[in-house]
Order: C-alpha cells, then structure tokens, then sequence
C-alpha cells in the first residue's frame, strides 16, 4: 500500500524571485558560452557521402570477365558491403565490394584514399576459382592468370543442415574455429572477425548450397576475407572454406590452432596486375 505525503511550501517573495533572477543570469552565459553545434557535424557528414560517392563512382568503371576467355559478366555489387576505417594505421575510410556471378562472390574491390588523401588506392583480390579480367574503359587494369583460392573441406564440421537458417548457425560456428594475424611492418597483431558475414549466396537448390563471406578486420578495415560454402561432395553436401588476402602485409590463419594457410608480404614497387591480389595505387575519380 503505497501512502500520500503533501508537501506544501510558501518561498519568501525576495528570495524567490533573486534564486529565480541568478539562475536565468548563468544560463544565459552559458548559453553564450556554447559554440554553435551542428556545423562541424554536418561537414563530416558531407564529406562522408563525398567520399561514398566517389568510391561507388570508381568501383562501376570497372567491369569484370570470368573464365579464359571472360565469357562470364561479373555483377558489382550495387553497394559496399562493408564501410571500414582504420585508425591504427590512419586509415580513414573505405568500401568493399564484391563482384558476383548468379550471386556467387568471384573477385573483391576495397578502395580507400592514399595516406595524402589526394587520390585513392583500388585494391583486386580474386575469390574465383579460374582467371579473370578487369577492365577500365578500353583498357586491361588486372588480370590474374590462375584462381586466386582453393576450397578445402572440413571433415569435422557437421553435415550442412537442411533450413537456411541453421546453416547459417553452422557457418557462424565454424568461423569461430578460425583465427588469423597480421604482421605490419613487424607488429604481429590479432585481427578480429566480424560477428556477422558480410554477405550471403546460395540457392540452396543448385550447387554451392550455401555460402557466405567473413571479414577478419583491424579497426573495420578488412585484411582477410573467409569464405564459408556448403559443397557437393560425392551424394551429399559437406562445408568447405578457403581464404584470401585483403592486405598487402604478412598475414596467418589457424583453423582449431593448427595453422592452414599463411601469405608473405607483397610489395606495390613489384606488384603486377597478373597477381591474384593487386593493388593498384593512387587512381583517381575521373
């Protein structure tokens, strides 16, 4: 049972009114005081989208080629899969792309603005498990000449369950048996994944069943990339991976502690549009 309490007060007219007097005085300083709020954020706010429009603007130059004789039209993904920053090693914004076919993920674009911000730097990585061809205008700007990753089986992983969303459940499991590093410029630090995949495929009535890509991140900036499929094997299914760089520095991956796959540093002075991962340095919006 709760009880009433009135409480009844009558201030002393003076005194009131000189409290009510000295508290309207100091909100009025501070309110001089107070910078105008909003015009910094709103600038922040535009350059974002600028550089989102740049980067959309840059990814759909290029168009991409499966196959020997690049018979297979690759699709863009119509936005970013991923907006990343890296304040660790001055990284201050970024998109990642995928190109697809019939959805499948076959090769990936993370662009960014050079360390100057006066251009921006394209980074290829191929998912395909053949050659590809990236075209800019008229012009070849990448073409890897062999698949840039090798699906691998797990044979201690479950058998793919039937709904979509368990497997999903699966997936996310069996991405959390892997770990991965990377060494930059001698600090060997532990990338963290992603808790949800960036993006998801499959039918589930042709073949992968079902598939999805995982990020292993500094800060949000994507380093590696982990791919998930749900493979015909013989009469059934069976889940399968495969890994692929998304940086140019030392990188190493563990699956249950045991170490399955390492990539040694690539240098831009050496880079060569046939390499799997490429990274093509200062472009420009034009």
């Amino acid at each position: 049972m709760r009880t009433s309490h009135s409480v009844s007060w009558q201030p002393v007219a003076g005194i009131f009114q000189n409290s009510l007097l000295t508290v309207l005085l100091i909100a009025a300083s501070l309110s001089a005081a107070e910078p105008e709020s909003g015009a910094g954020d709103n600038e922040a706010t535009s350059a974002q989208k600028a550089r989102l429009a740049a980067m959309k603007r840059m990814a759909s130059r290029y168009q991409l080629a499966a196959g020997k004789d690049g018979v297979t039209k690759l699709e863009l993904t119509a936005e970013p899969l991923l907006r990343w920053s890296n304040p660790v090693r001055g990284g201050e914004d970024g998109c990642l792309y995928l190109f697809v076919d019939k959805g499948r993920p076959q090769a990936a674009l993370s662009i960014y603005p050079t360390n100057d911000k006066q251009a921006w730097n394209h980074e290829f990585q191929s998912l395909a498990e053949t050659q590809l061809a990236a075209t800019k205008g008229d012009k070849i700007a990448w073409r890897p000449d062999k698949p840039g990753v090798e699906f691998k089986s797990l044979p201690d992983a479950p058998v793919p369950a039937e709904s979509a969303t368990r497997r999903l459940a699966q997936m996310r499991s069996l991405a959390d048996h892997f770990s991965a590093t990377v060494d930059f410029r001698g600090d060997k630090t532990a990338l963290r994944r992603l808790s949800a995949p960036v993006y998801r495929y499959g039918s589930g009535e042709t073949d992968p069943l079902d598939g999805a890509v995982f990020v292993f991140a500094q800060a949000t900036d994507p380093e590696l990339l982990l791919l998930l499929e749900a493979r015909k094997s013989g009469d059934k299914h069976q889940w399968h991976y495969a890994v692929a760089r998304s940086t140019m520095w030392v990188l190493e991956v563990e699956y249950g502690g045991r170490q399955v796959w390492t990539a040694a540093r690539q240098d831009r002075a050496t880079a060569s549009p046939e390499q799997t991962y490429y990274d093509i340095a200062r472009q420009f919006d034009e």
